[in-house]
């Protein structure tokens, strides 16, 4: 497993329980850890999994770039 600090706080957009996007925004916080394991297929390059912080989200979607600008590995 590979682990991934932020490095830098962004956001992304919510979604409703029907899965379209909401007019509002969450915070992904500096610090916060999350956790990649392999296998993810979906829409989106990379899900990671929160393991420790305060952001909204149990997990996230983002692209390779995404990754790359506000993330650094850890593990």
């Amino acid at each position: 497993m590979q682990k991934y600090k932020c490095i830098k706080e962004f956001y992304l957009p919510k979604y409703d329980e029907n899965e379209c996007p909401t007019d509002e925004y969450a915070t992904i916080h500096e610090g916060s850890v999350y956790e990649y394991t392999d296998g993810y297929v979906g829409e989106s390059d990379i899900r990671l999994y929160l393991e420790n912080g305060d952001d909204d989200f149990g997990y996230i979607d983002i692209t390779y770039k995404t990754l790359e600008e506000y993330f650094e590995r850890i593990v």
